[in-house]
């Protein structure tokens, strides 16, 4: 593997939005990884959300978009991995950095 390169997203970042960067930085053979904020937001927010079809049909559109933003850089030779984190992002962070993997 050439490299690796983390993408921490707080909680109103796209995907979408990083990936044109990341063609541009991401060499084939490279490691991306992309942070991605999982929000708790308590037990009522997550039965509405979990019991609606509404809901789960938006978490499919939302899953779906990601994995087809992200097939450009796979295209290329790119391995892609999404983590969830919960909490401080600076503590994730700095669990990566200490790990050896670039910001």
């Amino acid at each position: 593997m050439t490299g690796q390169i983390l993408v921490p997203l707080r909680r109103d970042d796209r995907i979408e939005d990083v990936v044109p960067y990341l063609e541009q930085i991401a060499r084939p053979g490279c490691k991306v990884t992309l942070l991605i904020h999982y929000s708790v937001q308590g037990l009522d927010w997550f039965q509405v959300k979990s019991t609606t079809s509404v809901g789960k049909e938006q978490k499919l559109v939302a899953d779906e978009n990601t994995f087809l933003a992200l097939e450009p850089l796979r295209q290329r030779g790119v391995t892609v991995a999404l983590d969830i984190y919960a909490g401080s992002l600076r503590k994730v962070v700095k669990q990566y950095t200490f790990r050896g993997i670039s910001i």
